[in-house]
Parts: C-alpha cells; sequence; structure tokens
C-alpha cells in the first residue's frame, strides 16, 4: 500500500500565492471554468475591467448564459469540443461590452490538471486596436490600389491622346525631308525638329509601354532565336550614338548554343534600351563591353560600360518607376526614368532576369541579363500576358 506523501503546506501556499499575484496582475484576460460543467469559477480584474462586468456577474454563470457570448450553440458545441481536445482557439471572437461597445479579442481555452481534477483555463487578448489598425491598412492598400490603377489609366489615356496629334505631324516631316523642292538650308531644321519628335515618341512609347505591362495587357510571342543575332541589331541601331562619341565596342560573345525562345522585338527593346544607356552616359573615347556566357541551364548577356557610374545610394532604386538615379538630365538624356523599368520587367516576362552593378559614380555600370537556354517551348502561352507589375 502506498504510503500517502507529506505536504509542504508552506511552500503550496507560497505557491498560490505567487499563482494570484500573477493571476490578478495579468494584462490578458483570464476565466477559470469548471470542466465539467463550464461554469465561471474565477475571473481576473483585467476581464472585469475589459467587459464591464461586476465580478460577481461572472461567477457561477456559464459563458453561454453571460452577455458577452450571445451565440448560445456556438459556445456550447465550443465548450463540447474543449472536454474532447482539450484544446481550442479562436483568432477573432467578437464580443460585447456592458455598455454594448465592441470588443475583439483572440480566445484561447484549455484543460489543465489541477489536484486529481481537471480546470478549464480561458485566455483573453484584447486585439482591438490590431484589428482596427489591421482594417486600416487593408483599406488604405485597398485605396492605393484604386489609387494607381486611375493612375495607370489615366498614363494610359494620356500617351494615347498625345501620340494621336504626334503621328501626322512626323508624315508631314517624313514628307518634306523627301521634297526634291525643299531649299537645303531648311534641312538643319528638319533635322532638330526629326531628332525631338524621336524623343518625344520615344517617352510615349515609354508610357504605353508601361501601362501595358502594369495593367497585364502586354502581348507576347515566343519563339526561338539567336542572341547574339539580337545583339548586333542593338548595337547596330545605337551606332550612331557610338560613332558620334567615339566609343570603343569590345564583344565577347562566348555563350554556345546561343538560342532561346523569347519574344524578339521585346528583347531587343531591353537590349537596345541598356546599349543606348551606356552611350549615353559615357563620355567621349570610352568602352563599352557587350558579352554572352553559357551559365547553367541560362544565358548571361552582360552590358557594360566605363561611364558615370551608379553611386551606391541611387543603385537599389536604380529600377524603379521615374527613378532617374545620378545623372537625372534633360528628357533628352535621363528621359523620364522609365527605360529601366520596363527594360526589367520585360526581362521577367520573358522568364529572366535583369540585375545591375557598380562600384560607384565615376567607375562605370554593368547590366546583367539572364534567359533559360537550351529550350524551344515557353512554359506558358503566347499572347496576353498577366504582368501586374506596380508603377
Amino acid at each position: 500500500m502506498e504510503e500517502p506523501r507529506e505536504i509542504n503546506l508552506p511552500a503550496l501556499q507560497a505557491s498560490e500565492r505567487q499563482y494570484r499575484r500573477l493571476f490578478e496582475a495579468a494584462k490578458d484576460g483570464i476565466l477559470i471554468l469548471n470542466s465539467v460543467t463550464g461554469q465561471i469559477e474565477d475571473v481576473n480584474p483585467f476581464l472585469v475591467d475589459l467587459l464591464g462586468y461586476p465580478r460577481e456577474e461572472f461567477m457561477g454563470r456559464k459563458l453561454w448564459e453571460f452577455g458577452p457570448f450571445k451565440d448560445v450553440a456556438a459556445s456550447k458545441t465550443a465548450f463540447e469540443e474543449l472536454q474532447t481536445k482539450e484544446y481550442i482557439r479562436y483568432e477573432d471572437l467578437p464580443l460585447e461590452t456592458r455598455s454594448g461597445r465592441p470588443v475583439s479579442v483572440e480566445f484561447v481555452s484549455n484543460v489543465y490538471p489541477v489536484n486529481g481534477g481537471n480546470v478549464i483555463q480561458c485566455n483573453v487578448r484584447d486585439i482591438t486596436i490590431r484589428k482596427q489598425i489591421a482594417d486600416q491598412l487593408r483599406q488604405a492598400r485597398q485605396e492605393a490600389d484604386e489609387a494607381n490603377e486611375a493612375k495607370t489609366r489615366f498614363i494610359g489615356l494620356l500617351s494615347h491622346e498625345l501620340r494621336t496629334p504626334l503621328n501626322p505631324v512626323m508624315m508631314v516631316l517624313h514628307a518634306w525631308k523627301n521634297d526634291k523642292r525643299l531649299p537645303p538650308e531648311f534641312l538643319p531644321d528638319l533635322a532638330i525638329i526629326e531628332r525631338n519628335l524621336g524623343i518625344q515618341k520615344q517617352l510615349i512609347d515609354d508610357l504605353l509601354d508601361i501601362t501595358a505591362i502594369t495593367r497585364g495587357k502586354l502581348k507576347l510571342e515566343f519563339k526561338p532565336h539567336d542572341i547574339h543575332e539580337l545583339l548586333q541589331y542593338a548595337i547596330e541601331v545605337a551606332q550612331p550614338g557610338i560613332d558620334e562619341r567615339n566609343l570603343r565596342v569590345v564583344m565577347a560573345l562566348d555563350a554556345h548554343p546561343s538560342i532561346v525562345s523569347t519574344d524578339s522585338v521585346r528583347l531587343s527593346q531591353v537590349l537596345w534600351n541598356l546599349t543606348n544607356n551606356a552611350v549615353k552616359f559615357t563620355p567621349a573615347g570610352g568602352t563599352i563591353t557587350i558579352s554572352t556566357a553559357n551559365e547553367g541551364d541560362c544565358i548571361s548577356i552582360g552590358i557594360g560600360d566605363t561611364g558615370i557610374g551608379i553611386s551606391r545610394d541611387a543603385i537599389g532604386g536604380i529600377f524603379d518607376a521615374f527613378e532617374q538615379g545620378p545623372h537625372g538630365g534633360p528628357l533628352g538624356e535621363g528621359g523620364i526614368g522609365l527605360g529601366l523599368t520596363i527594360a526589367k520587367n520585360l526581362a521577367e516576362l520573358l522568364g529572366g532576369s535583369l540585375g545591375v552593378q557598380s562600384e560607384g559614380v565615376g567607375k562605370g555600370a554593368r547590366f546583367t541579363i539572364k534567359l533559360a537556354s537550351h529550350i524551344l517551348q515557353f512554359p506558358g502561352e503566347s499572347g496576353t500576358v498577366d504582368s501586374k507589375a506596380p508603377l
């Protein structure tokens, strides 16, 4: 026969006093329930203050008989579940104070063994302010999304409206340039008009592109193409600027094979954009390096320069919309800061990535595109791409 254990009464009393102090001082509500009947056996001051009921109105009552817990069926079901699982949790339980003020709480109940029996402890945490903040953030995000969509629609509409009068002006300019009756002294003036119309057209095209990307309406057609041929085309497009600034172009096209499944028009746009940037921001007599290499299942395309470089502070936001980096400059040089944003989004829509490295201002920059190689079928269908890139 087991001998009765000796109870250390002073230690037990000290433990109970410590528990009571913690119970009374807790900054969460605590309810102690009878595990058989569900009646409230104790409640701490925090919950009394939170719900506004006197302590005596808690005592001896069941949760479903008590004002804040109005859903009787749900409370009874929860109590039955608790007796089976010995644990229930509600992330967001709506309660109501005695004065009718709504309160949101996190409600956790556990069954604990005490003195040979069981008790239920319910911890009630007030999350009203946290929920209000979450609701406000959700509302703010929704309003921001709506404002962003309105801005995108406006930019798209504005771009179309700007392009409409631009097209006939360019047609007239082209007709004048080819008119043999035009006096030669007018040709320099026409060249100025043509150059500035080209800048205007590029700005409008950038706005239309970023609108299409943002709204997920960009159409891409994937077919096998040779990266090296597309790079040669980008160099040809940039050649007038290269010649004007007397830049040296060093090519190291080492990727073999060099075939990728891509949209040639959009990838050429990315390559031309990066090459043109290198030309614009490299001083006369500088060097542009263009290279390709195979890296596992990817082809890496590098376009570097010995130009003005990018500061450490600016490099983190160089691909952000309307970001002009350290150079800024007039629209003819710095643009409105959409070129690199479009290039990065296009690279990603083409199944690749675009990154940048620079050791700082005056030390040049290198942009690197990585695209999957050895594939003749892109893992997505031709047609409309759901891009949804933030502007």
